[in-house]
């Protein structure tokens, strides 16, 4: 009889702490509904709501009334009505278009550099072109959403019910020295600043760069020395010398720079350039070496023609 009466203690505390969970997730899903209500009420612009998604989404969501031609409003969506369940969407974000957007005259392009702006830590480049998608953890941003709209604008995945996001900016020096691909250690914002100042390197300067990298640094002298200056910068490694004069040609700055394919004080190597030329450098130092070393010796010749004349 004391185990059964045990046993049904067990159980019925069982049930009840069952209960309080159940509870539990009923009172944070009720605070989570109503902080989402709050947000989109405060934010978020009204829309009308399809038939078919007024079935599915939970009713905070669809608050305005429909009409007989709300199935027209189907295919701006761009999402599969399909796979939407009301336990785990709260808030539809890809429903509701951003209303803010930077005042900007000058648009995003096709062929035009864009920096993403993921995250603090996070930054990455792409190259706009029609019909292109740039994939992330956030989702999947396609290139079209983002064409002709100014820089800073703030652009959501068509996956994952829109709430993956990123930020389209303008290519700056600093921004491209933390999305670039490193290909050997690079020199960041703050020391390029100090080199800048230091050097007292000012609009329409010429300026000799010895390793030209991963290319940041080059960014930075560019930006002083536009729009009339010119870059000279030497890598002697052939691959990263291509690397960079492609990256410099698709940023659009290679008036600005040509890239020496040779040690700035080694060997000489051929230098191809656009207009197919192979120059030709001359080892200054090593021929005033040569210069001195034959005069010391035809100096020396003659002292010893001199001392076996008069013997």
């Amino acid at each position: 009889s004391e185990s059964e009466s045990e046993s049904k203690t067990d159980a019925v505390i069982e049930k009840d702490t069952v209960l309080e969970k159940k509870k539990g997730k009923s009172i944070d899903r009720l605070l989570v509904e109503a902080a989402n209500r709050a947000a989109r009420d405060l934010i978020l612009p009204r829309h009308k709501c399809p038939q078919k998604l007024k079935k599915i989404l939970s009713p905070p969501l669809c608050s305005s009334k429909v009409d007989e031609d709300d199935d027209e409003d189907d295919d701006e969506l761009k999402m599969d009505v399909d796979k939407i369940h009301d336990n785990d969407h709260l808030v539809n974000a890809s429903l509701y278009p951003t209303r803010l957007l930077p005042s900007s005259d000058e648009t995003i392009q096709p062929s035009s550099l864009v920096v993403i702006f993921e995250s603090f830590d996070s930054l990455d480049f792409v190259y706009a072109k029609p019909k292109a998608i740039f994939h992330n953890k956030n989702g999947n941003f396609h290139h079209d959403d983002f064409l002709h709209k100014p820089y800073g604008s703030k652009i959501r995945s068509r996956n994952n019910r829109g709430l993956g996001f990123v930020h389209v900016l303008r290519p700056t020096p600093e921004l491209w020295a933390r999305s670039l691909n490193h290909r050997t250690q690079i020199v960041h914002e703050l020391d390029a600043s100090l080199i800048v100042f230091h050097l007292d390197i000012q609009p329409n300067c010429i300026v000799c760069e010895s390793g030209t990298g991963s290319g940041a640094m080059s960014h930075a002298l560019m930006r002083a020395i536009a729009p009339h200056g010119h870059l000279h910068t030497y890598e002697f490694n052939q691959m990263r010398a291509e690397a960079a004069r492609e990256e410099f040609h698709n940023n659009g700055v290679s008036h600005l720079v040509t890239v020496h394919w040779r040690d700035v004080c080694g060997v000489v190597h051929n230098n191809h350039q656009s207009n197919n030329h192979q120059s030709q450098i001359i080892n200054i130092h090593d021929n005033d070496t040569n210069k001195s070393k034959s005069e010391s010796e035809s100096k020396l010749e003659s002292e010893l023609e001199s001392e076996s004349e008069s013997k």
